[in-house]
């Protein structure tokens, strides 16, 4: 590579103060890698697998001692970001910050690179890696098989999946209780077309359950499905598909 080479990436580097790749999909959150950045203080991540083996919830219930259960994603506007193409991670309780997606074309296009650039990055104070951490324990795991079941429900386009996702997940678990544990849920499908109004979409979930001791029955999973079902309908007013 020449030096005029050489000095064009460093600078691309230094302004972003971020690990990037050349891609042309969408980033896939499921999929990025990360490490920390000596340039902010702050992990930084980019980069997508087409597909990515399911984690348990335990590999996803914390980032660096920040509950999963406080994450969601939101549309990322201005700055370096390309509008309606990155995300935004929000943390309730304010103890991180991120985001992710395609950086501003006409930036990327500025510095000479041809084709869209993704990156992303999560940033957290010094006291989240300053914490003594805990040691993994075992956690016994359940020989019976797992229940699924699908949920798809319609909500106006600028609802973000994210969203949905917690009000699903938080149906899910109310209806678990303590008789059986809610151990996934995974968006599948995004359908826009005939047989939709006017500015929604239909977004398909599915729900994993398992108990510990036995297999669930068919009357007890359809009466946690109710409770989704409630959850998104009379909590949020959305419309659940039958």
């Amino acid at each position: 590579m020449s030096e005029a080479a050489e000095r064009k990436r460093a600078h691309s580097y230094a302004a972003t103060s971020n690990l990037v790749l050349r891609a042309d999909r969408s980033l896939n959150d499921r999929g990025v890698s990360a490490r920390r950045s000596s340039a902010r203080g702050c992990t930084a991540a980019a980069g997508a697998a087409p597909q990515q083996p399911r984690r348990s919830p335990q590999a996803r219930r914390a980032l660096a001692g920040v509950a999963a259960v406080r994450l969601s994603f939101a549309a990322a506007t201005g700055g370096l970001w390309q509008a309606d193409h990155a995300a935004a991670l929000v943390d309730r309780g304010r103890a991180a910050e991120g985001a992710c997606g395609v950086l501003d074309l006409r930036w990327t296009r500025s510095l000479g690179l041809k084709s869209s650039v993704i990156a992303g990055e999560v940033c957290f104070p010094r006291a989240a890696f300053a914490e003594a951490r805990k040691i993994p324990r075992f956690e016994a795991f359940s020989s019976f098989p797992p229940v699924t079941k699908d949920v798809a429900v319609i909500v106006p386009v600028d609802v973000a999946a994210a969203e949905v996702e917690s009000r699903v997940r938080q149906g899910a678990s109310k209806a678990a209780g303590k008789e059986f544990v809610l151990e996934s849920v995974n968006c599948f499908d995004v359908f826009t077309g005939p047989g939709l109004p006017e500015g929604h979409r239909s977004l398909a979930f599915e729900i994993r359950w398992r108990h510990a001791a036995r297999t669930l029955t068919d009357e007890e999973t359809n009466q946690a499905l109710g409770v989704v079902i409630a959850t998104l309908e009379k909590g949020a007013g959305w419309t659940v598909r039958r």
